[in-house]
């Protein structure tokens, strides 16, 4: 139990601080620096807050598409995405999704493009969608093999077990 305790508060800490900081710094922060401020909040609360990510990202697409900011909004994008799809709001995180890609595709970014095709294969398999989940998961599988990205390739095929194994129960 004390050793849990040491090594929670040592986990716990840096995200923590991190909030804490960015927080502070975002009154100042203006345009570029203010959407990537805000895309990095989302990614910090994403497995501790239901709210605050959506939000996060939601702002920092408004102003990213204001000052026409690519890589934000394919940020707020994939971020708003993600917080769909943890509230349950399969569709939305897919139009999110699908959004996102498109921005990769219009900027050749090759390992973007696989985050995307990984969001919309979990929008996909939420919605029980499994043949439409597979063949983004092994589309981002493809990718993540070519830029030797093996720790999201393991991601990908744990996905694709869950995807099979789902489609032969339902």
């Amino acid at each position: 139990l004390v050793i849990f305790f040491c090594f929670s508060s040592v986990i716990l800490f840096p995200q923590s601080h991190a909030t804490d900081s960015l927080t502070k710094l975002l009154p100042k922060l203006e345009g570029e620096k203010r959407v990537d401020a805000l895309n990095n909040l989302a990614k910090i609360y994403q497995r501790s807050d239901d709210e605050k990510p959506l939000s996060y990202s939601k702002e920092a697409l408004k102003l990213a598409e204001e000052i026409n900011y690519k890589k934000g909004i394919l940020d707020a994008c994939l971020n708003i995405s993600i917080a769909n799809l943890q509230l349950s709001k399969f569709e939305e995180s897919l139009k999110f999704s699908i959004r996102a890609l498109e921005i990769t595709e219009q900027s050749n970014d090759t390992a973007k493009s696989a985050e995307c095709y990984v969001s919309i294969a979990n929008a996909y398999l939420n919605m029980n969608n499994f043949e439409y989940a597979i063949s983004n998961y092994k589309r981002a599988e493809k990718i993540f093999s070519l830029v030797g990205d093996s720790l999201n390739m393991g991601t990908v095929y744990n996905n694709l077990a869950v995807s099979y194994d789902n489609r032969e129960i339902l």
